[in-house]
């Protein structure tokens, strides 16, 4: 209906109150079509903007998942087995926080929300599935479209710092595969829209450190380390 809607997820701070939105932002915009490139499938489906409705439940997040226009492809998406931690009814999302007040983004997650079909693993979503499969390239483009638009200060997250970021155990390590795609998925974005990447300088770092858009074990990277290799500062071409 054009409206926005209470989301599934409670935000940490809200003390188990839903706080979070789901809020349509319309068809694919053409920053998308342009990544994905003429020889590979759009998604029939429409952009969604998640405020907080992350399940991590961190505060102040954004989530931009592209969901099938048909009711029973995205219930069946929903139903999938997988993390489902955006939306339900998305393939995946782009995910990251957004400080309002310093204009300034950080983009920390492009993650599926279904496991890939494979033998009888969510056979039921096949052919859907194929339909979404660039999903990762749909929704990262979203997210800079919409930032874009919001003339905000954009950061994101290297391959590298993903370990460190999610706070993985060290004991079950992120796989070399996980980074290089995360990493690769960035670089065709960024190529495709014009965005350049940069090593935050000593201003970034003040920027990022004054904000709340890292996590606490990010910031104590941050801190001892710099930003440098970790974080990308992204410069977004203007209209």
């Amino acid at each position: 209906d054009g409206k926005a809607t209470a989301s599934l997820w409670h935000p940490r701070e809200a003390e188990g109150r839903a706080s979070g939105a789901a809020v349509p932002i319309g068809e694919l915009p053409d920053a998308a079509k342009q990544v994905v490139g003429e020889n590979q499938p759009l998604p029939d489906g429409f952009v969604m903007l998640g405020r907080n409705a992350h399940a991590g439940g961190r505060i102040d997040t954004i989530s931009f998942d592209v969901i099938p226009r048909s009711l029973d492809e995205a219930l069946a998406v929903g139903l999938a087995t997988g993390q489902q931690h955006t939306l339900p009814g998305s393939v995946g999302a782009t995910t990251g926080t957004y400080d309002s007040a310093q204009n300034l983004a950080l983009l920390w997650e492009i993650q599926p929300n279904v496991y890939k079909p494979q033998d009888d693993r969510n056979r039921e979503i096949v052919k859907i599935w194929r339909k979404h499969r660039n999903w990762h390239l749909l929704t990262l483009a979203c997210a800079f479209e919409w930032l874009r638009k919001q003339r905000s200060h954009v950061y994101i997250v290297s391959g590298s710092a993903l370990a460190i970021t999610h706070e993985m155990d060290p004991a079950k390590p992120m796989s070399d595969m996980i980074v290089t795609l995360h990493d690769r998925t960035i670089e065709d974005v960024t190529r495709s829209l014009g965005i350049t990447l940069v090593d935050p300088d000593e201003a970034d770092e003040r920027e990022l450190l004054e904000s709340a858009v890292m996590n606490h074990a990010l910031r104590k990277h941050v801190l001892v380390n710099g930003a440098a290799g970790a974080i990308w500062k992204a410069i977004i071409p203007g209209p």
